[in-house]
């Protein structure tokens, strides 16, 4: 870019210079380059409402912004062009932007540049010509224009000199030296600014400012001016600095419609400015920001992190507003106050506090009141939380239900319920379960990822419930309700009748609610039970008259549990006796077993005994 270029100027009726300095970084083996000055018409600049958020050195615009070639087709281009400039002056050396027409050439695709051919074609417009080039490097179109702007004022100029065509991107034009004529004219110069843009992403490593990467930005060519490090939070912005290689100082940023002082830059500035007059705000983002992939809740001075796989706790967060890309420079200077829950408060009252939820049947969102910071960490949160006008959460509608509540129903992401508290712990509900004084409640939706940091207590299930691991397949037995524990190895439940031995399916539980139970006992293949030794069966428990040629050493099981199962009909009367042949549940092999081993038989009896993997495993297999 020039050493000059444009201040964007308030309503006002007088033109203000201002300086867009240094140049762009070419491509490699291509001359860098620059531009000249020239002064803003600014009657026709339009009103630069301030943009919604400061100026973030580190994120000036976003790459979707910044890359989306397909925001406006020739037409809507030209419709705006015709909106900036109602009226040419006669006195033009030049037609207006809006007014003037060009030749394009023929330039074949080049991978990493310009991705699309572009055919040669007699008296385009400037608005076919941005259209085309657009397409063809992948790079907005608002980008192009808001560049022609801030570069030499094309855009709201209704008086152009000729020369501002020549070199109207600042395209090859070096701070120390006459522009390089081959980059001359509005084609070439629209052509190649959009082909850096789409260099500057495609081949980082080629260039100065990369993106991820954290340099120093000078504030102008003068050495004594100084600079400052800043973090390049995405391609775009590193494309800018590539482009333009200054940052505005604090003179520059002070007065944004005016000049600065000997040492201020306005290209980058300018740039900033101007997109969020003409197109909306470049950088998104009231409270919810986000930096390297994390999404942050940002009040004031201090930053919560939205922990990974919280969909629930986002979409209810936005009701504060859209999510905007920010620089980690920018979060650095604030307080990290850890991960963010639903609960927050509303300033100036220290006690009250709200869980912000989702309103059912697609409502406006919820905030429940919880009277306390004790009632808050009994339920596993913190009171460290987020301090809100109570203006910001005027879009959520109130609730007393939770006024003074002790425990909380909450659902998580996958449908599991959880019962919250008093002891700030949570307890995986059984679908069966009561849930207590808070069945009658509303069960709030709350992520996953949000609960998963409040300590697992025993679940909460009907006595007798029997409950599997939906990642394991295992099941568990509850016989008192979350105490005396029944496990239920997997190939049990695929291959027998053990869900209907224990009263059927009563829901789910998850391996960290299984973890914790106080008491496991394994349904082992072979036990004792009532002073006989028995093997479960497909169709129940099976006495065996000589145990040792089975297997040596029979767990004990508590005749409470293995009365559940019931005795095979088969083997009411007498017990199963070796040699036997046996077969999988779920299987056509057969097997003779005596002297405890497993040998594979060609043609057993035509109704072997049925027994699951899990029996089969505990017998050798012999030859």
């Amino acid at each position: 870019m020039s050493r000059t270029g444009f201040a964007l100027l308030a309503l006002v009726l007088t033109a203000s210079l201002a300086v867009t300095v240094g140049a762009p970084t070419p491509e490699p083996a291509l001359a860098a380059g620059t531009s000249t000055s020239g002064a803003i018409d600014n009657e026709n600049v339009g009103d630069p409402a301030p943009p919604a958020a400061p100026f973030d050195a580190g994120s000036i615009i976003t790459d979707p912004l910044f890359y989306d070639f397909g925001t406006m087709d020739a037409d809507a281009i030209q419709e705006f062009l015709d909106s900036r400039v109602p009226d040419c002056s006669p006195s033009s050396e030049a037609p207006c932007l809006r007014d003037y027409v060009t030749d394009t050439k023929t330039i074949d695709a080049v991978p990493g540049r310009c991705a699309n051919d572009i055919r040669r074609a007699e008296n385009q417009t400037a608005a076919q010509v941005i259209f085309t080039v657009a397409r063809a490097c992948e790079v907005n179109p608002q980008v192009l224009l808001v560049t022609l702007q801030k570069e030499q004022g094309l855009v709201t100029a209704d008086a152009v000199a000729t020369l501002k065509y020549r070199k109207a991107m600042g395209y090859g034009c070096p701070d120390t030296a006459e522009c390089a004529s081959k980059y001359y004219g509005f084609f070439q110069q629209v052509y190649w600014a959009a082909r850096s843009f789409h260099a500057y992403s495609a081949a980082p490593a080629s260039f100065r400012y990369q993106p991820g990467e954290r340099d120093r930005v000078a504030y102008s060519p003068q050495a004594g001016c100084g600079g400052v490090r800043i973090t390049m939070q995405n391609r775009a912005t590193a494309a800018l600095y590539n482009y333009t290689p200054y940052t505005p100082n604090e003179a520059s940023l002070a007065n944004p419609y005016q000049e600065g002082d000997e040492c201020s830059s306005y290209g980058n500035r300018n740039f900033w400015l101007y997109f969020n007059a003409w197109f909306g705000d470049s950088s998104l983002g009231q409270y919810l920001v986000t930096s390297g992939g994390t999404t942050w809740l940002v009040v004031g001075r201090n930053r919560w992190s939205l922990p990974a796989g919280s969909p629930q706790l986002g979409s209810v967060l936005r009701a504060l507003g859209l999510r905007g890309a920010v620089s980690r420079d920018y979060l650095d200077n604030l307080s990290d106050r850890g991960a963010l829950s639903p609960i927050v408060r509303i300033a100036g009252n220290s006690t009250s506090f709200y869980l912000l939820a989702a309103g059912g049947g697609g409502a406006e969102p919820v905030k429940y009141v919880i009277e306390g910071c004790d009632r808050v960490e009994a339920l596993g949160f913190s009171c460290d939380v987020p301090v809100f006008r109570a203006s910001v959460l005027k879009s959520y509608s109130r609730s007393a239900e939770l006024k003074y509540t002790t425990t909380l129903t909450v659902s998580a992401t996958d449908g599991t319920r959880f019962l919250l508290g008093p002891g700030g712990t949570r307890s995986e509900i059984v679908a069966n379960a009561d849930a207590g004084e808070d069945s009658a409640r509303p069960v709030v939706p709350v992520d996953t990822s949000v609960i998963s940091r409040i300590p697992v207590a025993n679940p909460v299930a009907s006595p007798g419930s029997l409950a599997i691991d939906p990642v394991t397949g295992d099941g568990y037995y509850l016989a008192t309700g979350g105490q005396t524990t029944l496990v239920i190895d997997r190939s049990f439940l695929l291959s027998t009748a053990a869900p209907d031995w224990f009263g059927g399916v009563d829901g789910e539980l998850g391996s960290a609610s299984a973890a914790v139970l106080p008491e496991h006992t394994e349904l082992p293949p072979f036990f004792t039970a009532g002073g006989r030794s028995w093997m479960v069966g497909a169709a129940g428990r099976i006495p065996l008259a000589d145990p040792a040629e089975w297997v040596t050493g029979y767990p004990a099981l508590d005749p409470a549990l293995a009365a559940l199962i019931p005795v095979d009909p088969a083997y009411s009367q007498s017990p199963l006796a070796t040699p036997a042949t046996i077969a999988p549940t779920l299987g056509e092999s057969e097997y003779s077993v005596a002297g405890g081993v497993r040998v594979p038989v060609s043609a057993g009896p035509e109704d072997p005994v049925r027994v699951p993997a899990a029996v089969l495993r505990s017998l050798p297999l012999g030859s």
